[in-house]
């Protein structure tokens, strides 16, 4: 089975990011974008979003499926293989090679939906920029 490149979008504190790291887990919501096609060893990079951030933080490889919470409709996925960056990659640079980014001067927009969908092409790119 292919894989997929996805981004996953965090605009909360670090703190919230850290937790999710020390815990191996990120969470999808019932409305979360490309939520149904996140599958077993997909590579990931993790995305801040917001005010001052706007940059890549690292990688990591599924580990799981996506399986529901119990008692909610939320669902989350568990993480391996992850590698947060020392210096995060900052985005704005590198948004003119790539290829899921159609109008460079609104690339934010892309940065939208918690679950992004990329080439293996735009990742390899994004992951050279570290």
């Amino acid at each position: 089975m292919t894989k997929n490149f996805l981004i996953f979008v965090i605009k909360d504190t670090y703190d919230e990011f850290k937790i999710r790291m020390d815990s191996k887990s990120w969470p999808i919501y019932v409305h979360t974008a490309n939520r149904k096609k996140i599958k077993l060893g997909d590579k990931i990079l993790f995305y801040n979003a917001g005010v001052g951030n706007k940059n890549i933080l690292g990688v990591a490889e599924i580990a799981s499926k996506v399986k529901q919470k119990d008692g909610t409709t939320d669902y989350a996925v568990s993480l391996d293989k992850i590698d947060i960056w020392k210096k995060p990659a900052l985005m704005k640079p590198i948004v003119v090679d790539l290829d899921f980014i159609e109008n460079n001067q609104q690339w934010g927009r892309y940065m939208q939906g918690g679950v992004i969908r990329i080439s293996e092409k735009d990742f390899k790119t994004i992951i050279s920029n570290n």
